[in-house]
């Protein structure tokens, strides 16, 4: 499935837009141009937060023409997206069929297509920006009964997911166990129980041997010991150093990338490189994240929807600065394309050659049957 169309109005500095969505598509355009708010747009319509109380939207996403217009006055913000077939019966029955109550068929072409609408306004009795969402038939009214239980929007999530990937990409977040891509690829891996239980008797014995070193480390622990005496109320409790690692996960967890630009250079963390590499280092990121980890999280059936902007090179003015939405199909054939874009981040001339000829030499962010 990929999205074929979207509508927006009144979200920030859009009043009214009108987009046909193709394979790839590419905004380009000047600062403040509504580039970004074009993919916020999208991102927030098709990500799960965006129906929670305080996530998703807020008053400063609301279109105001003037400076005194009162954001709780508007009529709101609309988001609508529209999937539909390229030919008559490209969707699987699988996909037709978790996904019947929503989809509408054209009686003259026969093509099944989809349509949500987002939609977001301040509501007094709430006293807050209230979201609210709806599936429409194709007269562009709200369908109903059935067809406006929540398992539906959930059901076409799963064959829309979402991955964004913003202009400013800060190394020590994006590289850490927490963020949405480096975090998965390090918890998606499997260790062997066998080698998982060898790995915890060295990291036992090694942190034994470290406590041993220094005297002064169990006196340490035995005044820290204290605390579980006073919290156990004059139970004898313990405590004890760790100085490497408890479990295997806990390794994992603090895993970094080392590189170095030369062969007899030293080898250093990518925090200690500049921006550029670190920047660079995100984006290949963003691309291993698809090729060796997204089939497993998406339905097989799904078109994947991922976004990126680039950052506009401040020391070399620039015309316009690109910024990309890409859907992209589990059947692309897309090999031989070449995704062409200017180089905005911020770092020298030698990254920016590298970063397009990597782009270049294949299939852009994934392989064939992931991209």
């Amino acid at each position: 499935m990929r999205i074929t169309s979207l509508r927006i109005e009144n979200f920030r500095s859009i009043k009214a837009l009108d987009v046909e969505l193709g394979e790839t598509t590419v905004f380009i355009g000047p600062n403040n141009a509504g580039k970004t708010a074009i993919l916020d747009a999208v991102r927030i319509a098709l990500t799960r937060r965006w129906g929670q109380r305080g996530t998703g939207f807020t008053e400063y996403d609301v279109h105001l023409a003037k400076e005194n217009d009162d954001p709780k006055a508007s009529s709101g913000v609309v988001i609508e997206l529209r999937a539909e077939e390229a030919l008559a019966g490209e969707w699987p029955d699988e996909m037709q069929q978790a996904l019947d109550e929503i989809s509408q068929a054209d009686p003259v072409s026969g093509k099944s297509s989809i349509t949500l609408n987002v939609r977001c306004a301040w509501s007094e009795p709430d006293a807050c920006f209230q979201p609210a969402w709806t599936f429409l038939n194709k007269a562009r009214q709200p369908l109903v009964g059935g067809s406006a239980r929540r398992v539906n929007l959930e059901r076409f999530w799963q064959y829309v997911p979402v991955f964004y990937l913003g202009a400013l990409r800060d190394a020590e977040d994006e590289f850490t166990s927490r963020s949405q891509f480096w975090g998965r690829l390090l918890k998606a891996m499997e260790i062997p129980p066998k080698l998982e239980g060898r790995v915890q008797k060295v990291l036992d014995r090694l942190n034994t041997r470290l406590l041993a070193a220094d005297p002064r480390l169990a006196q340490i622990a035995d005044t820290l010991s204290g605390a579980t005496r006073v919290a156990a109320r004059d139970r004898e409790g313990e405590v004890n150093l760790r100085l490497v690692p408890l479990k295997s996960w806990d390794l994992l967890s603090k895993a970094e990338i080392i590189l170095r630009n030369e062969p007899d250079w030293p080898w250093l963390p990518l925090q200690r490189h500049g921006q550029g590499m670190q920047s660079l280092s995100v984006i290949f990121l963003f691309q291993a994240f698809v090729q060796h980890l997204l089939a497993e999280l998406t339905s097989p059936k799904a078109r994947r929807c991922l976004h990126w902007r680039n950052r506009k090179r401040t020391c070399i003015p620039k015309p316009h600065a690109p910024c990309g939405v890409m859907s992209a199909s589990c059947r692309a054939k897309r090999s031989s394309r070449r995704i062409r874009r200017t180089s905005c981040l911020r770092h020298s001339r030698r990254m920016d050659r590298l970063c397009l000829q990597n782009l270049t030499q294949q299939p852009a962010f994934g392989g064939d049957d992931n991209a």
